[in-house]
This record gives structure tokens, C-alpha cells and sequence, in this order.
């Protein structure tokens, strides 16, 4: 993958949105990555299936977890296909642990 082209274009790209960062867009971008956080979609997949169990409909309940099982293995799976690098630790606003999505 290191001579993909799209992976040349990363650095200047992440070069060009650290110099125009502006803290109340980095907040605002904090708050949507929250809204896609496994801590959040799970508790939402919990409460939505349990609701679904709730009225008497297993099956739509099953598939929303099987749903988001699938959607977690498959981003895993490609991460670790890929083999993507973070960011440089001083472009970065926070510190994850693995490979980025590509």
C-alpha cells in the first residue's frame, strides 16, 4: 500500500488542515467522531433491540445487532488488511491506539 497514490496525498492534506485548525470546528468534530463511538453505538443498538424485543419483533432486533457486528469486523478486518499509519504525534488533537481507516 505505500505507493498507493492516495496515501501521498495524506501528508500534505493532513499538513493543510492542521495549519487552518480552529478550536470551536475541532469541538464540533470531537462531538460528530463521539456520535460514532462503539461506547455510544452499542448503547444505542441495546436499547433499540431491547425496544423491538419490547414489542413482541425479535427478528429486526437480531439483525441491528448482527448489523453492527458486521459493520465492527469489517472495519477491523480492513484496518488491519491495510496496515495504515496514524498521524504523526504532532499533528495530532487526540491519540488512538492501531492503524488508521484508510
Amino acid at each position: 500500500m505505500a505507493g498507493d497514490g492516495a496515501i501521498r496525498l495524506d501528508r500534505p492534506v493532513l499538513e493543510w488542515f492542521a495549519r487552518h485548525r480552529e478550536p470551536w470546528l475541532t469541538m464540533a468534530m470531537r462531538l460528530v467522531t463521539g456520535l460514532g463511538s462503539s461506547v455510544l453505538l452499542i448503547r444505542l443498538v441495546l436499547g433499540a433491540g431491547a425496544w423491538f424485543r419490547w414489542r413482541g419483533r425479535a427478528r429486526p432486533a437480531m439483525l441491528l445487532a448482527m448489523a453492527y457486528a458486521g459493520a465492527d469486523l469489517l472495519s477491523r478486518a480492513i484496518r488491519a488488511l491495510t496496515g495504515r499509519a496514524r498521524p504523526p504525534a504532532a499533528l495530532v488533537v487526540a491519540h488512538f491506539a492501531g492503524h488508521a481507516f484508510p
